[in-house]
């Protein structure tokens, strides 16, 4: 029983709140629920009224929209109550409005007024300075013992805890945890039950009147249409500031602070989802095959990942796309039936390429044709509704709308990544079930970090024998033929296959694999004919260079275009307001950076102080840093050439998003394992290395360098030396 409770208390404690709602409700709001009865009365009245004034149907029907709602019947008296209370703060009437106006003009113009108004401030003043008086003495006490903190403190211990923080700790913070960590145990079980909050928003509406306001508004809106009565429109109103139900202060401007925070954050959601669609419209219009190009560090590799990840959901959404066009052209084909068929045949891996895919169609459409009927074509009613389609250009036959299909939907429900990279390239789309049709999430911004382990997979590892239809490096290689569409992604292109200088001791004939003779560049100009499906190429290949001309000519001109880096502008947010938040986080940065260190210089021990000061700060600092990692972007500007390098240059502008492409997407530092392992080779370090003696380096100093332009001056000086020491010998 104890272990079922404390697996059920989350329950326990979300139905004791509701009940507690409940409670309030009955001593608190009973009136709203009473309310709402005479609201379903009205609109009831009113639809009667409407109907039958609509259609001259005689009637008795007096509609009570434009009455006083009676709430509640005093006990004491057995006498209704209306709240009409409320006209000596709102007019009942229009005529008593203009009264009351008129009324309010002249009392804010008068002697008396003004004379009371100089009396607050006065009496204001006076309390101001009754508090200094008493705040001053405070903060000189408070300056003095702060100004103690900074002093050196040599007998202070690293890292222990002072007595003030021990007992902080003990009565506020241990307590604090303790009831956060229930809390985020009570929310996430809250958040997988939702029905809770259906009931307590429920609930909380007729609290507020707002049903009986929404029902208020239809039946004076039925009775407004057939009656014309506009008199009653500011009769309307008064009632609306009757039923409104004044929510505390404090809770009013928490709810306000949230809906605006809520708004400001879509917002700016919105934003980025704009500049993520310019990309992908800019990634649009270049060609099959791009090189980027760019001097070191201006983020070339950066915004190659950063392409193909926009490409890779790209193909997804276009075979979303390219699957709807397909299922209208037989609109009442089981498609449902055949996906199930399909999935079955990927499960048990009879389809694992488009080629496979195509056999796979092709048998089902063997065996309708040998025999016809309804089981072959999966329950298709083939009589009814035919077997072809008429596109307007040509009639399209079944079996080769499913063969299309069959493909399209095969590469939309892979849930690998369909990048294909010679470095690490983390991927967050997720492919969501209940059973039927699937659908990718393919947000790149409103994923929790948190829980990013759960949903990210990786790039597939490049073989570049995948890329060659001449000699490959294996040559039975059984993973060469292996890809037929996807996204590859391959940095430092120049390296792998050099330019004319490097390979020029390169052979054609030769009995290995090599840039001459692999014919890579052949099978990058062909490779989207088997990429192609229903007219559309599955196939991008990006790559990254220094120098487009470190490339061979061949190499290079397979892009349609090559892409340059210009310049990169500063970072910034679509946050609306973010220069206040900047504000914030420059005051209590400078106020950190300004003790924190003087602190640490005086002392190693922990105290109240500097606890309080990191967690405060630090709660700032942090918060700024997450929204500029969450909503901040920053603009870069290039140039696109041709391949040819004719000197025809087009400006471009490309967005980089941070939530996006800094989300652990890759490492800048990709071959680090090279000079890591090159490094522990390494008896020394840098402090190990020898320094110079003096500003001007001695002759054994320069001869440590090792350096080519050293060793020709000596060499050169040994030749004279010889000549000299000849001479001298002839002599």
């Amino acid at each position: 029983m104890e272990n079922k409770w404390f697996k059920n208390y989350r329950f326990y404690v979300l139905l004791f709140i509701t009940l507690g709602f409940v409670v309030l409700s009955y001593f608190c709001f009973s009136d709203s629920y009473l309310r709402l009865i005479f609201a379903f009365k009205d609109i009831g009245l009113s639809i009667g009224y409407y109907f039958c004034e609509l259609f001259s149907i005689p009637h008795n029907i007096k509609p009570t929209i434009n009455d006083l709602p009676i709430l509640i019947i005093k006990e004491e008296t057995g006498v209704p109550y209306t709240p009409s209370d409320i006209s000596t703060i709102i007019p009942q009437s229009t005529d008593f409005f203009k009264v009351k106006w008129q009324t309010f003009w002249k009392s804010c113009w008068n002697k008396e007024t003004f004379g009371r108004y100089c009396g607050s401030v006065i009496n204001g003043f006076s309390h101001f300075a009754r508090w200094i008086l008493i705040l001053v003495p405070i903060v000189i006490i408070f300056i003095f013992w702060f100004k103690l903190y900074f002093k050196p403190y040599v007998d202070s211990k690293d890292d222990k805890d002072s007595v003030p923080l021990l007992i902080f700790k003990k009565c506020f913070v241990n307590p604090f945890k303790k009831v956060r960590n229930f809390v985020k145990d009570v929310f996430q079980y809250y958040s997988s039950h939702r029905h809770f909050s259906i009931i307590w928003l429920i609930m909380w509406l007729i609290n507020f009147n707002t049903f009986s306001i929404l029902l208020g508004a239809i039946s004076f809106y039925f009775y407004f249409v057939v009656s014309f009565d506009f008199k009653h429109i500011y009769f309307q109103i008064f009632k609306l500031f009757i039923d409104l139900k004044i929510i505390p202060i404090i809770l009013a401007v928490i709810l306000i602070i949230v809906l605006i925070l809520k708004a400001r954050k879509n917002i700016a959601y919105a934003r980025l989802n704009h500049y993520e669609m310019r990309n992908r419209g800019f990634l649009n219009s270049l060609g099959l095959v791009v090189l980027i190009s760019g001097v070191t560090g201006k983020g070339k590799t950066l915004m190659m990942t950063d392409l193909a990840l926009s490409q890779e959901v790209m193909f997804r959404d276009k075979c979303l796309e390219k699957i709807l066009e397909n299922d209208l052209k037989f609109k009442n084909f089981n498609w449902n039936t055949f996906e199930t068929d399909l999935k079955n045949a990927i499960y048990f891996h009879q389809i694992y390429t488009l080629a496979t895919c195509e056999i796979w169609v092709r048998k089902k459409r063997y065996r309708f044709e040998k025999n016809p009927s309804k089981e072959k074509i999966f329950g298709y009613d083939y009589n009814n509704y035919g077997l072809y389609y008429n596109n307007g250009l040509v009639t399209e036959y079944l079996f080769d709308v499913l063969e299309n299909y069959a493909k399209l939907y095969f590469v939309y429900i892979i849930e690998s990544s369909l990048l294909v990279s010679n470095y690490g390239i983390r991927v967050d789309n997720t492919l969501q079930s209940v059973g039927h049709f699937p659908l990718w999430n393919s947000d790149f911004f409103r994923k929790s970090t948190e829980l990013q382990e759960a949903y990210t997979r990786h790039s597939h590892i490049i073989d570049f024998d995948m890329l060659r239809l001449g000699k490959r490096v294996l040559k039975d290689n059984p993973i060469a033929d292996s890809v037929e569409f996807g996204v590859f992604v391959i940095t430092e292109v120049d390296k792998e296959r050099g330019n004319q200088l490097t390979n020029q001791t390169i052979k054609a004939d030769s009995e290995s694999a090599n840039p001459k003779n692999d014919l890579t560049e052949l099978c990058q100009k062909i490779e989207r004919h088997s990429a192609t499906i229903d007219n559309y190429p599955f196939m991008r290949i990006f790559s990254d260079s220094q120098r487009p001309t470190s490339l061979g000519a061949d190499s290079r001109e397979i892009a349609e275009k090559i892409v340059y880096i210009r310049e990169i502008n500063d970072t910034k947010n679509t946050l609306i307001g973010f220069m206040f938040d900047e504000m914030i986080y420059d005051f209590f940065r400078g106020k950190f950076e300004k003790y924190y260190y003087r602190y640490r210089f005086a002392r190693s021990d922990n105290t109240l102080f500097i606890y309080l000061l990191k967690n405060i700060c630090g709660f700032f600092i942090n918060r700024h840093l997450k929204k500029i990692n969450e909503f901040g972007y920053a603009s870069v500007l290039g140039q696109t050439e041709k391949s040819t390098m004719d000197g025809d240059y087009e400006d471009i502008k490309w967005y980089r998003i941070n939530k996006k492409i800094y989300s652990n997407r890759y490492k800048s530092n990709c071959f680090k394992d090279y000079f890591f392992n090159k490094a522990l080779k390494s008896p020394i370090g840098i402090d190990d290395l020898r320094e110079y003696s003096n500003t001007q380096p001695t002759m054994e100093e320069y001869n440590l360098q090792n350096s080519y332009f050293i060793e020709k001056i000596n060499h050169v000086m040994d030749i004279e030396s010889e000549e000299s020491t000849d001479n001298k010998d002839s002599n």
